[in-house]
């Protein structure tokens, strides 16, 4: 049985699983709450696009808001460019920047690639469809 408890702008989801699946998952993740936080952002974010003008996952976010910062007036920037900008100012491996921050964007509408280059959607084009 689920429930959905509301304060303020944040909700609480509580539902019940057997012991034995509790303690296999537990052991199969390093945060349960964060775990399934993610989980659930990622189902009601399941077609793809957020409704925002900014992502809601916090890395996401930070990416976007880089990338329209490096991108100029144009929003084009070459996809080698945008994976070291963000390798940088992320921390994060060169490599796992592409699956990691750059697919999710698009995937979410907040990019698109093409040949090479990314074209940052900016914030006024984005409508609640993912942009233009």
């Amino acid at each position: 049985m689920s429930r959905l408890q509301s304060s303020d702008s944040r909700a609480t989801i509580t539902f019940r699983v057997d012991e034995a699946t509790k303690e296999a998952y537990k052991e199969n993740v390093n945060s349960m709450s964060g775990d399934l936080r993610e989980y659930v952002s990622a189902v009601a974010e399941a077609d793809g696009v957020e409704t925002s003008d900014l992502p809601t996952d916090e890395t996401l976010r930070e990416a976007y808001l880089i990338l329209l910062e490096s991108a100029g007036d144009n929003l084009r920037l070459k996809t080698e460019a945008a994976e070291s900008v963000l390798a940088q100012k992320l921390s994060r491996p060169k490599t796992a920047v592409r699956s990691g921050v750059l697919k999710p964007l698009e995937n979410r509408g907040f990019t698109k690639a093409s040949w090479g280059v990314i074209t940052v959607q900016s914030r006024d084009e984005r409508g609640p469809e993912g942009g233009a």
